[in-house]
């Protein structure tokens, strides 16, 4: 039997020119080609014009090494020339003392586009909080302590450039260590603080008064204080 038609993934085995040997039904079916279609195809002519050619004979001389190959491409249907993207997953494959590769190929327009969409609402949290009219500062809460985001108010209030700020250990802004102890154990235990009243510094010594509410958030994918004043 040719290669497995049960898979989610479309299957392709081709040789080390790219030419196509077998496919399976999903392949057939995402690709909108016949069988016989197949057999005369290569994977370069089922590319997008947005993909690196080049980089195909690299990808098979590391999979006849033994290096499996994942990389997202750009694909082509013949059908009606409709361009989407793949994930592809190459390894060796040896049918009865052939070498050949096997290709694993997953639709990804799908997460493609919620990725897209996740950046573009990022990119809109973040004007927004950039913009905001109150003071926000983000900490991270891992072992090493640093200012991961603040806002044009904060970067006002404690006299800083935000792009000197971004990476500093927050306890410079901190007047009284036993006031930030307490802060970070009520965090810690109820995962927000509420109009914390504390002394702050701002980066020439000066001292001003917050009150500070806080509560815990992943930030660029890392445990992270959310704190506005």
């Amino acid at each position: 039997k040719g290669v497995y038609n049960s898979t989610y993934d479309a299957l392709a085995l081709h040789d080390s020119d790219g030419k196509i040997v077998d496919v399976n039904a999903t392949m057939m079916k995402l690709f909108g080609i016949s069988w016989d279609d197949a057999r005369n195809l290569t994977l370069y002519d089922i590319s997008g014009p947005d993909n690196d050619l080049s980089l195909l004979p690299i990808h098979y001389k590391n999979v006849l090494n033994d290096q499996i190959q994942v990389f997202e491409w750009q694909a082509k249907r013949l059908i009606d020339y409709h361009l989407f993207d793949v994930e592809v997953a190459l390894r060796k494959f040896n049918d009865s003392g052939r070498t050949l590769i096997l290709a694993c190929i997953r639709d990804i327009t799908k997460s493609k586009q919620a990725e897209k969409a996740l950046r573009e609402s990022e990119e809109r949290y973040r004007f927004l909080l950039e913009n905001a009219q109150f003071p926000v500062i983000i900490t991270s809460l891992e072992n090493r302590r640093e200012v991961l985001f603040i806002n044009n108010m904060a970067s006002e209030v404690f006299n800083v450039d935000a792009k000197d700020a971004i990476g500093e250990d927050p306890v410079k802004y901190w007047e009284s260590m036993d006031e930030r102890s307490i802060f970070l154990e009520i965090l810690a235990r109820d995962r927000q603080v509420n109009n914390f009243e504390a002394e702050l510094k701002t980066v020439s010594g000066k001292k001003i008064w917050a009150l500070l509410s806080a509560k815990i958030i992943r930030f660029d994918n890392r445990p992270a204080a959310f704190t506005l004043f």
